[in-house]
């Protein structure tokens, strides 16, 4: 394994994140710790506090990471035609998402940051851009003058997506209803409400 020397500080940044990402999908969030972390990429645990502040630093960049892969698989799959069709979409692409990197997703939701850790610009950003595909997606159903409440419906649309999915993969969805017929319950009920 190299040495301190011959990585530089963006290098070993990389390498461990790249390696925190590993352990996460390998055996969940609770198992990451900078002494695991720096076994597996061959330096010291101080290395890695030289690298991130604290173990929330270092899950934050992570997340940050993973919510911008999220965020270029929603992208991608940005539909055209009816509202109903672009949410239905994006609810898709999100699902798809969460199921291929389900350890990485639960380390968003569940990882127990420390009460008075705050949250970064450039995580609070990726969320952002996130809710911003929602925005676009049901821009026509508000006036120009409607910006806030149409985010504020964002969030709204956004946690409820979340909940069914966890829901869903806890197995506690009503057994008469399946993942995708609570997603289009949600936004029928969105759309009810907007119309």
């Amino acid at each position: 394994m190299a040495r301190r020397s011959d990585h530089t500080r963006a290098e070993l940044k990389d390498l461990a994140l790249e390696a925190a990402r590993s352990i996460v999908r390998e055996k969940g969030v609770s198992a990451l710790s900078t002494r695991k972390l720096a076994d597996r990429i061959g330096y010291t645990s101080g290395t890695i506090y030289q690298v991130f502040q604290n173990r929330d630093d270092l899950v934050e960049q992570m997340n940050t990471e993973t919510l911008r892969m999220l965020y270029a698989h929603c992208h991608a799959h940005m539909a055209e035609g009816s509202v109903q069709h672009r949410l239905r979409a994006l609810a898709d692409a999100f699902v798809s998402f969460a199921k291929t990197h389900p350890r990485e997703w639960d380390a968003i939701i569940n990882y127990p940051f420390a009460p008075e850790y705050q949250a970064t610009p450039a995580y609070l950003s990726e969320i952002q851009r996130l809710l911003d595909l929602l925005c676009e997606a049901v821009s026509e159903l508000y006036g120009p003058d409607q910006a806030d409440r149409r985010l504020r419906d964002a969030r709204l649309l956004w946690n409820g997506l979340y909940g069914i999915f966890a829901l869903a993969i806890a197995g506690r969805l009503s057994q008469e209803r399946s993942l995708n017929d609570a997603v289009d319950d949600l936004i029928d009920l969105y759309l009810a409400a907007r119309t």
